[in-house]
């Protein structure tokens, strides 16, 4: 009888232990890390938006092109302060830093292509990569910020909130844009 007890006990540990195993498998999530997901909803060619309006909980943020007056780029640690006019005859908007005229367009069409992954919230203290402040007769100025954060992605901060991060190549390359149009002038 006692080795029947025994071989009972034992079996009984064996299933003890297995169901546990099973359970650790099934309740226990998996520590995997999600890849952030980048949607694209639009395309659209930036010489035909004339308005921006969007709504981020529950707040409302519009922006109309027509009445942009110009915008200021921090960037090295100097401020650039771009004025601009729309020209019926050119049918295009004119970009002056002082007396020179500047080519803006390219600039402008890396602030709209970049793209937004995943959250930021909770990121601070970063190191400010280049920072845009747009003006707009009757508006309050649209702030645009974008940190350094790491070797792959840049915080996105718009009017002192951390929104979401977005790739490092498209944040230097919006830099570089910036630092070749408007230093050399």
């Amino acid at each position: 009888m006692k080795r029947e007890k025994k071989l009972l006990l034992l079996c009984l540990a064996l299933i003890i232990v297995a169901g546990a195993a099973i359970a650790a498998v099934k309740f226990i999530p998996d520590e995997e890390v999600e890849e952030a997901e980048t949607i694209e909803v639009c395309t659209i060619d930036t010489g035909t938006i004339t308005r921006l309006e969007w709504s981020y909980e529950g707040e409302s943020l519009s922006f109309d092109w027509d009445g942009m007056t110009g915008f200021d780029v921090e960037l090295g640690g100097e401020t650039y302060s771009v004025s601009m006019e729309y020209s019926e005859d050119e049918n295009a908007y004119l970009y002056t830093l002082g007396d020179a005229s500047l080519e803006l367009d390219d600039l402008l069409d890396k602030v709209e292509a970049l793209s937004r992954e995943g959250s930021a919230e909770g990121a601070e203290g970063l190191e400010e990569l280049i920072s845009f402040s747009f003006h707009a007769e009757g508006w309050a100025d649209v702030e645009l910020t974008l940190y350094s954060y790491d070797s792959g992605s840049c915080l996105v901060e718009i009017n002192g909130e951390a929104l979401a991060f977005t790739e490092r190549s498209s944040a230097e390359a919006l830099r570089d844009a910036a630092a070749e149009a408007l230093q050399a002038e």
